[in-house]
C-alpha cells in the first residue's frame, strides 16, 4: 500500500526536517580550525621572511650601486687632477702631486698603490729610462664608505701634458700632437697650426 506525504502525520514531517537542519548546520571540530590556524600561520611566516628578504637585497644593492658610483668618481678625479699637472716627468707626481678628493660625506678615498711602466710592464719602480718616463702609470684607489666597508679601483693614468723626450730609436711612424682645424680653406693659413711627431714602433718620440 503507497501512502503520500500528505498521509504522513505532521509530527513525524518535523522530526525529519529537524534532523536533516542540525546535520547541515553542524561546526567545525576543534581539530579542524587548529589546522586551519597552524597553515594560516606558516603562510604568514613564510610571506614575511620574503619580505625581509627583498627588503634586505634592495638595500645591499643600492649600497654597492652607490659605491660602485663614488669609485668611479674617485679614480676621474684622480686621473684629472693628476694629468693637470705641468711637470715633464709624469712618472714622479703621486710622490709630489696631492690628490683633493670630493665625494659624498662619509666617504673617504685615498691613493694606496703606484706601479710604473718600465717599457715592458708595471713596477712599483720608476724607470730610469727616460723614454718611458712620460709612460702610463697604474694607480689604485681605495675608498671607505661611512659603515666600514672598503672597496679599491685600479686605473692607468697617462700623461697627455708631458713634454716629449727624444730617445734614440728606429723611426717608423708619424703622429699628430695637434691636427689641423677642420674646415680648413686652401691657401689660407690653418686655424691652429699643426704639430707632428716622430715615433719608433713602440709609441716613442724620436
Amino acid at each position: 500500500m503507497t501512502h503520500s506525504s500528505e498521509s504522513t502525520p505532521e509530527n513525524v514531517r518535523q522530526s525529519i526536517a529537524a534532523k536533516r537542519g542540525g546535520r547541515s548546520e553542524s561546526g567545525d571540530t576543534l581539530i579542524e580550525v587548529l589546522l586551519a590556524i597552524v597553515i594560516l600561520g606558516m603562510a604568514s611566516v613564510a610571506i614575511m621572511l620574503a619580505f625581509a628578504t627583498s627588503i634586505s637585497g634592495s638595500a645591499e644593492h643600492r649600497s654597492l650601486t652607490t659605491f660602485d658610483t663614488v669609485l668611479r668618481s674617485a679614480s676621474e678625479e684622480a686621473i684629472s687632477q693628476l694629468q693637470q699637472q705641468t711637470t715633464s716627468e709624469f712618472g714622479t707626481c703621486p710622490g709630489t702631486f696631492n690628490v683633493t678628493f670630493s665625494l659624498p660625506s662619509g666617504y673617504t678615498a685615498a691613493i694606496t698603490q703606484v706601479q710604473y711602466w718600465n717599457g715592458s710592464n708595471f713596477g712599483s719602480v720608476a724607470s730610469p729610462n727616460p723614454c718611458v718616463i712620460n709612460a702610463p702609470q697604474l694607480i689604485t684607489i681605495t675608498v671607505t664608505s661611512p659603515t666600514g666597508s672598503v672597496y679599491s679601483i685600479s686605473v692607468v693614468v697617462d700623461g697627455p701634458l708631458a713634454r716629449p723626450i727624444s730617445c734614440a730609436t728606429t723611426a717608423t711612424q708619424l703622429v699628430f700632437l695637434q691636427i689641423p682645424t677642420a674646415g680648413s680653406v686652401v691657401g689660407s693659413p690653418f686655424g691652429n697650426q699643426p704639430q707632428v711627431a716622430i715615433e719608433g714602433s713602440g709609441g716613442q718620440y724620436v
